[in-house]
C-alpha cells in the first residue's frame, strides 16, 4: 500500500515505485516552487484588481479630481449668485438714484463691461477641465469689470447726492417770518401800482406785514455779502449769497443783526422786521435772485407749512 505521507517515484531500472527521500536540495526546490506558485497567484489577484478597481495612486487622483470638479460647480454657482444680486439690485438701485439726482441711466453697453475676447484665456488650454476653467474665468473677469463700473457709479452718486444736499440746505426754501407772525401780504411779485408815484412799477419781491420788530430769518444758508442803510430806498438792508447762483435780500427793517462776511444758517435771525427806507408802512420787502435774475419768491416755498413745523427749522440752526 502506497503511503499519502510519503512521495513515491516509479523507477524505469527496476519496474516499480520507489520512495523519494527529501534531501536538502529537494526541500530547497520545493521550496522555491511554492513561492514562485504563491508570486504569480498574488501577482494575477493584484493585476486584476488594479483592472477592476484600479491602484490607490488612481483612486487617490480620482478622487481629488472630484473634489476639484466639485469646487468649480460651486465656485461658478456663487459667482452666477454674484452677478444675479448685482444685476437685479444693485443696478436698479443705481438707476433709481440716478433718476433723483437728475443723472442719465449707464446704458446697457457699459454695464455689460466686456472683457476683449477669449484669447487671454489660452493660457488654461492645456489643463484638465480647462473649458470649465476658461468660462468661471470669464465669469469673475465679467463680474469684476461690472464690480469697478458700479463702484465708480455709486463715487458719482455719493458726490452728487452731497453737492444736492449741500444745495437743498443753500437755496431759499422757508418764509423769511414765522407763518406765526405774518399778518397779510401786502405786495406780491411782478407789476403794480408805485405806493408813491401811483404808476405802474415792477416789483422784484413780496412784501410780508408783520409787527414792527418780527423777527426776520435767512431761508437758507449762506454768506452775507450786504448789511447796511442801502440805495434805492431799501432802508437797512441784508442780502445773503446762497451759492448756485442764488442771493436774498431782505428791506425795510429796524435792526440788522448780521455783518457783512458772516456765514449764516437756515432759520437764523438775522434782521428785525422795519419801516426804514422808502416805505409806507412796516412790513419786509423780500427778494429771490437767481444768476442775478429777480424770481418769483412763492415758487421756493411751501405754503402749508404749520407754524410748528417753521419752528421746527429754526431750532435747527440754533
Amino acid at each position: 500500500m502506497v503511503s499519502k505521507n510519503k512521495r513515491y517515484q516509479f523507477s524505469e531500472q527496476n519496474l516499480k515505485f520507489e520512495e523519494l527521500k527529501n534531501t536538502p536540495g529537494r526541500k530547497v526546490i520545493n521550496t522555491l516552487v511554492f513561492l514562485f506558485i504563491t508570486s504569480m497567484l498574488a501577482l494575477v489577484i493584484l493585476v486584476f484588481t488594479k483592472v477592476i478597481f484600479g491602484s490607490p495612486y488612481e483612486r487617490l487622483l480620482q478622487n481629488k479630481v472630484q473634489q476639484i470638479t466639485g469646487k468649480f460647480s460651486i465656485l461658478e454657482q456663487r459667482v452666477d449668485y454674484y452677478h444675479d444680486i448685482l444685476t437685479q439690485n444693485h443696478y436698479a438701485n443705481d438707476n433709481f438714484y440716478r433718476g433723483i439726482l437728475g443723472l442719465d441711466s449707464l446704458p446697457v453697453t457699459i454695464r455689460d463691461a466686456g472683457t476683449g475676447g477669449t484669447e487671454k484665456y489660452t493660457k488654461f488650454d492645456n489643463l484638465q477641465n480647462a473649458e470649465k476653467v476658461k468660462i468661471i474665468s470669464q465669469k469673475i473677469d465679467i463680474i469684476k469689470n461690472q464690480l469697478r463700473i458700479q463702484e465708480n457709479s455709486y463715487n458719482l452718486l455719493s458726490d452728487k447726492a452731497e453737492i444736492r444736499l449741500k444745495q437743498m440746505a443753500q437755496i431759499p426754501a422757508i418764509l423769511p417770518i414765522s407763518v406765526k407772525e405774518l399778518i397779510f401780504i401786502s405786495s406780491y411779485f411782478g407789476v403794480r401800482q408805485d405806493p408813491f408815484t401811483g404808476s405802474q412799477k415792477a416789483h422784484y419781491g413780496i412784501d410780508y406785514v408783520g409787527k414792527k420788530g418780527t423777527k426776520i430769518y435767512a431761508t437758507g444758508d449762506g454768506i452775507v455779502t450786504l448789511s447796511e442803510n442801502s440805495r434805492n430806498g431799501y432802508g437797512n438792508e441784508i442780502v445773503i449769497d446762497h451759492g448756485f447762483g442764488y442771493s436774498t435780500c431782505y428791506g425795510h427793517l429796524k435792526k440788522i443783526m448780521v455783518n457783512e462776511g458772516e456765514t449764516v444758517k437756515r432759520g437764523q435771525v438775522i434782521g428785525l422786521m422795519g419801516n426804514s427806507g422808502r416805505s409806507t408802512g412796516t412790513h419786509l420787502h423780500y427778494e429771490i435772485r437767481h444768476n442775478n435774475n429777480p424770481v418769483n419768491p412763492v415758487y421756493y416755498y411751501s405754503d402749508d407749512l404749520t407754524g410748528e413745523e417753521y419752528e421746527q427749522i429754526v431750532k435747527q440752526s440754533n
